[in-house]
């Protein structure tokens, strides 16, 4: 090496002379000012937007769908009934319940007379009190067959495949009632993502579908650490969105990736939504050179490698 550095200073001067030279330097200089410049860029997000108050009406407990009590358009206040299941499981669960706690008493009133159950009194009293909440227990969740809306608004749909006799899974949806007025956007951002943000860029709303609306956003609102579990399940991979997951053995959804949960408004207050839509966030994001994208890149992966 020493000896190559010799030859390349002995001949400076006719390198110095040429115009080749002159050009390979300037070549030099203008890729290096592009790799340290900080430079303007775009940053994508998946998003969806939805009205700010929504309710997705799903099925409690397992049963059978007896009635309907609705259309899709109707407009509904908090509280009115939506659709009523049956569970013969759970009336039989009832009744069963309801015979033990009938004995039970008996038990208790005989007591007296009885000099077995005088002896267990306490263990009869303790064998009541827990009947009585698991019975409790039961009539709530029967009460909750009876799938109410939790919101005033407007029934935006039912379920193409839902009419009355069918069975219901739990969880299931049946329906969706969504409230007049403001609309509000949520999404992920990626580690990288997040690096280049700042709180009220501007952005603008792409959706997936050719039909839907495109608007001018702003970031309202970021959070500071990892989501643990995908919430908005449009945008899960389990679902076709563009957020790889993975479901756990709590059937919780998982991303694989860390990914930051994020918050925009629409820069037009009278922009509404019907429905729950799926699409794309252009924001504008924090000038930043490409050797200091690859510094942050790197510096993640060491500290994700080291386990902090």
């Amino acid at each position: 090496i020493h000896q190559e550095l010799r030859v390349w200073w002995s001949i400076r001067q006719r390198i110095a002379c040429r115009r080749r030279s002159f050009v390979t330097l300037g070549a030099a200089a203008t890729a290096a000012t592009l790799v340290a410049v900080p430079l303007p860029h775009g940053v994508e997000l998946p998003a969806i937007v939805e009205p700010a108050a929504a309710q997705a009406i799903l099925a409690p407990s397992s049963g059978q769908l007896t009635r309907i009590h609705v259309r899709a358009g109707e407009t509904v206040t908090a509280g009115t009934v939506l659709f009523s299941l049956a569970s013969p499981r759970l009336d039989s669960e009832i009744a069963r319940a309801e015979i033990q706690l009938t004995l039970a008493r008996e038990r208790h009133q005989r007591r007296t007379a009885d000099r077995a159950d005088r002896d267990s009194t306490l263990v009869i009293e303790g064998e009541i009190a827990k009947l009585v909440e698991t019975l409790d227990g039961l009539l709530r969740l029967r009460d909750d067959l009876a799938i109410k809306a939790a919101i005033d608004g407007t029934v935006r749909e039912i379920m193409p495949d839902i009419h009355e006799r069918r069975w219901i899974q739990r969880g299931e949806e049946l329906a969706a009632v969504v409230g007049g007025g403001a609309i509000q956007l949520r999404g992920y951002a990626s580690e990288e993502a997040r690096e280049a943000l700042r709180l009220d860029a501007r952005g603008r709303f792409i959706p997936d579908t050719p039909f839907g609306r495109v608007f001018d956003v702003r970031l309202a609102t970021m959070a500071e650490t990892g989501a643990d579990t995908i919430e908005i399940a449009a945008l899960s991979s389990l679902n076709g969105g563009p957020v790889a997951a993975v479901e756990d053995g709590e059937r919780k959804t998982r991303p694989l990736l860390t990914q930051f949960p994020v918050l925009l408004r629409p820069e037009r207050d009278e922009e509404t939504a019907a429905r729950v839509e799926r699409g794309i966030v252009h924001l504008e994001g924090q000038p930043v050179s490409y050797a200091g994208r690859l510094l942050r890149r790197a510096a993640a992966i060491l500290i994700r490698e080291a386990g902090f």
